[in-house]
């Protein structure tokens, strides 16, 4: 079973080749990737699979990656503020 990471950029490679091919063979191929791992996303999060491609299929252009930001939170002392103790 393929994780969700893999699922996304999956999903990245047919909406970006949906995106910019113009070769009707391309587009056919990038249409079945996509509909394959609406396919799988549905399986994985119990949603049914029509739901799932039609939200696939509703992005459209390049897909934005982003990167994971880290924040630092800090009292009105500007000081970190301390981490909670694990449960």
């Amino acid at each position: 079973m393929p994780t969700l990471a893999q699922l996304r950029e999956l999903q990245a490679i047919a909406q970006e080749g949906l995106t910019y091919s113009r070769d009707p063979f391309d587009l056919t191929r990038f249409a079945r990737l996509r509909d394959l791992t609406a396919e799988l996303l549905a399986e994985q999060t119990g949603q049914t699979p029509a739901t799932v491609t039609g939200l696939l299929r509703a992005e459209e252009g390049y897909l934005i990656r982003i990167p994971f930001v880290s924040l630092t939170i800090r009292d009105f002392t500007g000081l970190p503020a301390p981490r909670p103790e694990p449960a």
